[in-house]
Parts: structure tokens; sequence; C-alpha cells
């Protein structure tokens, strides 16, 4: 879809073309026109996954044949689009920060060479959602007595972990590190609050409950 422009040579008072060409004095010398392929196009990585509020980067890469010798496009000619109306221009390198539900999908990045000849390449950007949970175990309690709270992580089911703290008028017992953790309450009038920071497939969470010790 280019135009190419031929130029002519005179030795002598002759005109030196390729025949065919209408009031040419002589010819016989065949002109060669190298049409160059697309730029190549490649995104780094092609597809991410991060927690909801993390950050993904995408770093495109182009390459034109120029004259017959690769050489890297300028970083300049490379134009982003996305979900969400989001664009960039001029760089070949995007952040997302602070990754969330509309930023979900394709990006796409078009590389443009000196001839003006464009390539594509997409990568695909996946938010997976922060889980949320609830504490449930008695409360009031009676001081010195020995409870048992546990936690439901919602969504339900993938990998989850946790980690159990506790301030205030009250003692851990045994492990900090599951579904459900013992608490010695203190001999005191007071409150204990226990925290569980969680974990579902890789992403951060966080409940608490504050309990009545009565004496």
């Amino acid at each position: 879809n280019g135009s190419v422009t031929f130029s002519a040579t005179y030795t002598n008072g002759t005109e030196w073309v390729s025949p065919g060409i209408s009031n040419v004095v002589n010819g016989g010398i065949a002109h060669s026109v190298k049409i160059n392929p697309p730029p190549a196009c490649s995104i780094v990585p092609t597809n991410a996954t991060v927690c909801a509020g993390g950050s993904a980067i995408f770093t495109a890469s182009g390459t034109a044949v120029f004259g017959g010798v690769n050489g890297a496009a300028p970083a300049s000619a490379f134009n982003w689009t996305g979900p969400n109306g989001f664009t960039a221009t001029g760089t070949n390198q995007i952040t997302i920060s602070n990754a969330q539900a509309a930023n979900v999908g394709t990006y796409t990045a078009t590389v443009t060479d000196q001839f003006g000849c464009t390539s594509t390449c997409t990568a695909t950007l996946v938010v997976t959602p922060n889980p949320t949970c609830t504490i449930a175990g008695p409360s009031p309690v009676c001081g010195g007595s020995t409870n048992t709270y546990t936690t439901t992580v919602l969504p339900a089911g993938g990998t989850v972990t946790h980690s159990w703290a506790i301030t205030g008028d009250g003692t851990i017992s045994g492990s900090t590190t599951g579904a459900s953790v013992t608490v010695i309450a203190g001999s005191a009038t007071g409150t204990f609050t226990v925290t569980d920071s969680i974990t579902r497939n890789g992403c951060p969470g966080q409940c608490q409950d504050t309990v009545t010790v009565n004496e």
C-alpha cells in the first residue's frame, strides 16, 4: 500500500531506466524494489496475574528490517491501548498500578517502523480479588476460660494460610497457623482482640474479633 519513487541517471545524454516506460531514450537496466516485512512485535510477559491493588509491568519489543539489516525499532515507535480506555504513547513499557477489576483484559502494543509499517502484539492481565474473612467464637467469656475462634474465608477454596495474633487480656495456646486458634482469657475484667492475617492463593486479607472478658 506504499509508493515507490524512481530516479533516472543520465550518462552522456542517455537516460537509463527500466524498459517499458514511455518517452525513454534508451533502456535496459532493471530496477529492484525491496519490500520490507512488517516489524516483529512481542510482549513479556504475555499473561500476568496480580492481586487486587498490586502492579503489573508489560514490556514490548520490536525489530524491523532496514535495507536487509535487522535493527531494533526505536522505543518511541510503540503505542498501547487497553481496557477501560487505557492508552500510552511513545514507550515500550507500561505499568498498571493499583490493579483492579476495571484493569482486567487485553493490552495491545503497536510498533511502527521507519517506513510507517505497523504490527501489533497483545498481553492479558488477570486481577485476583483479595479474600475477606470473619471470625466466629464465644463472647463474652469468663476470665481464665479456654475458648476456640475459627476463621471463615471467602471466596471459599484455594490455598489459604493463617497467621493469628492477640492483644489485650488473653493468650494464644498452641498453633497460630491453622484456621482455628485457642485462647485462654485473662483473669481480669477487660477485652482481648484476635487478628487473623490470611492469604488466599497468595492474595492478602485480614479480620479481627474483639471479645469481652468477664471476671
